[in-house]
């Protein structure tokens, strides 16, 4: 357990930049540090934050967060040998017991449709729709662009 992998020893307080090339486990980290905060220090799925550039990203990393809790639920039941769920449960802070650490995953699983994981622009847009008056926004909510190649082709014709 000294050598615990990376996802498990970047601090949950404070700024943290992982920069890597593709391929090289960038979202492995962030879903096991997303994991550390639900399961370690108690926040719900629906308080933790995940921005990515693309909706594909966003896509993976929700499929691969829901994957994550799913698979340790797994494992706790039947502890079959897997070092990457062994770290995140023996890794966690002793203030955290078995119970409270299956409740909080129970919880996790029940509410991971609530993740939010969004691209910048969905992100944006969210905040938009929840904060409109407060921005003084027209109502309804103008609809953010991810491109704007299909509005310039119809303005052109």
């Amino acid at each position: 357990m000294t050598n615990l992998p990376l996802a498990y020893r970047l601090p949950l307080s404070g700024t943290v930049l992982v920069e890597a090339s593709a391929g090289t486990g960038k979202t492995f980290t962030l879903v096991r540090v997303l994991a550390r905060y639900i399961l370690w220090e108690g926040l719900s799925i629906a308080q933790v934050l995940a921005v990515t550039f693309t909706r594909a990203a966003s896509a993976e990393l929700r499929v691969r967060l829901q994957t994550l809790l799913h698979d340790t639920q797994s494992w706790l039941d039947a502890q079959h040998p897997d070092d990457d769920l062994e770290h995140l449960y023996r890794a966690r802070p002793n203030t955290v017991d078995e119970t409270l650490f299956r409740l909080r995953l129970a919880q996790a699983i029940a509410d991971a449709d609530t993740a939010a994981v969004f691209t910048i622009h969905g992100f944006c847009q969210r905040l938009l729709q929840i904060f409109a008056l407060d921005f003084g926004t027209a109502l309804p909510i103008p609809a953010l662009l991810e491109s704007e190649a299909a509005l310039q082709l119809r303005v052109s014709e």
